[in-house]
């Protein structure tokens, strides 16, 4: 999630509405990649983990985990060279089954690029 405002606002946000959301921070200094990527992957594990606790105690949920790296892979194929076909947007995107991202871009265009897709 990118937000205009510390983390630490962000965070008691989330939670004052219910939420616990792990939190991922890199790219500000000169960690290295390795660094970068084992601390990333324990904070997707940590996401996954909680998926499972809720599917645990609603059997019923369906939650699917998309990470997006390039936002245009949500574009229509016929829209940008590296855009989805309409049956790969319909298989990654369930009608009705709520989407968890992890996307380093702007929440607008996430909006824009996958509830205003007319590939479905």
């Amino acid at each position: 999630m990118l937000a205009r405002i510390p983390e630490t606002e962000l965070a008691a946000l989330m939670r004052g509405y219910g939420h616990t959301p792990p939190f991922f921070t890199a790219g500000f200094d000169d960690e290295d990649p390795l660094s970068i990527h084992q601390r990333f992957a324990a904070v997707l594990d940590e996401a996954l983990d909680m998926i499972a606790a809720f599917k645990w105690e609603a059997p019923g949920l369906r939650v699917r985990v998309v990470n997006v790296v390039d936002l245009m892979r949500l574009q229509d194929e016929s829209q940008h060279p590296h855009g989805l076909s309409a049956a790969r947007f319909r298989a990654m995107f369930l009608e009705g089954v709520p989407v968890v991202f992890a996307c380093h871009g702007y929440p607008w265009l996430i909006h824009r690029l996958v509830y205003k897709n007319d590939t479905g």
